[in-house]
């Protein structure tokens, strides 16, 4: 370890598990996803809540922010997936297109369509724009899909699941173009690089792997938790890669080596992550706190 992580506040934020967090409009705030059936909108320097989301009936799964951080879409247990106005606060559409429980969301680039998969491996691609119901992809994952992503040109998008695949499909046609089995065990977490060098993985068996997006070679694995990595988030800069897990460990690893430059224990499962500028990041945890921290 090379460096210090330093815990600058603990929010109390959800009265139940934080599912999802992203931090937008230049690390001013972070929006946190939560099993209470709520989302909350968080100003990062002060840690005052700004927002308070209600509308979801069972738990929140997954939060993402449009590019024009104008609007916030959640899906969640109770087989939905909503707009929110940022401005507003208020829910501006309830969008119905699925028979089980939502468990992960992701936005084109565009922030047009969104994709959304289950717990009954099924995965539908949505036009924000029109009211038209869902594109289901002509296969489904033998298993929950616990984590959707997109390629920074909007071509493909990926998917892990509980059933050990990472699966590639084109957006376009909804086909499948590439299936592996990442870690053995099932895959927990997945994110893209915006520069269009990797994709990761996060696995149940603790290892966090680095895969070329064009050829899917292992370009890296690293040991990183000694349980299931539940979160992963890039910082900025493109060269620190934050890792959190059930164990409640959070990890930072630095891209170039693979190696671990610093710490933290929240005592606690963790279950997301999110860097905002200047080393600042965000995690969350089983008992619904919020800690912000910074890398220094």
């Amino acid at each position: 370890m090379t460096r210090s992580l330093q815990l600058r506040a603990t929010l109390y934020a959800h009265a139940g598990p934080v599912r999802a967090l992203r931090v937008f409009r230049r690390g001013q705030y972070a929006v946190s996803a939560s099993a209470d059936k709520t989302l909350k909108v968080w100003a990062l320097d002060s840690g005052l809540e700004m927002l308070s989301l209600e509308g979801h009936s069972n738990r929140v799964s997954d939060v993402a922010v449009s590019p024009d951080a104008s609007r916030l879409y959640s899906c969640g247990e109770d087989k939905t997936l909503r707009c929110w106005n940022f401005a507003s606060g208020l829910e501006e559409a309830v969008m119905r297109g699925h028979d089980n429980r939502l468990l992960a969301l992701a936005l084109t680039q565009d922030g047009r369509r969104a994709v959304t998969a289950g717990s009954d491996g099924l995965l539908k691609v949505w036009q924000l724009q029109r009211d038209e119901p869902p594109r289901a992809l002509a296969d489904r994952h033998q298993g929950w899909v616990s984590a959707v992503a997109l390629t920074p040109d909007d071509r493909f998008m990926l998917s892990a699941a509980r059933d050990c695949r990472l699966k590639v499909w084109d957006l376009e046609s909804g086909q499948a173009v590439h299936s592996h089995i990442p870690h053995g065990e099932a895959v927990e977490s997945l994110l893209t690089d915006p520069a269009s060098r990797f994709y990761a993985t996060g696995g149940a068996d603790g290892c966090i792997k680095l895969w070329d997006l064009a050829d899917h070679r292992l370009l890296a694995a690293i040991r990183a938790h000694r349980d299931w990595v539940t979160g992963l988030a890039l910082n900025p800069d493109g060269d620190r890669l934050a890792s959190v897990s059930r164990h409640g460990s959070l990890c930072i690893h630095n891209l170039q080596g693979g190696n671990a430059v610093a710490a933290f224990d929240a005592g606690a499962p963790l279950f997301a992550c999110a860097w905002g500028e200047a080393g600042r990041l965000v995690i969350g945890d089983q008992a619904g706190r919020i800690h912000r921290l910074v890398l220094d």
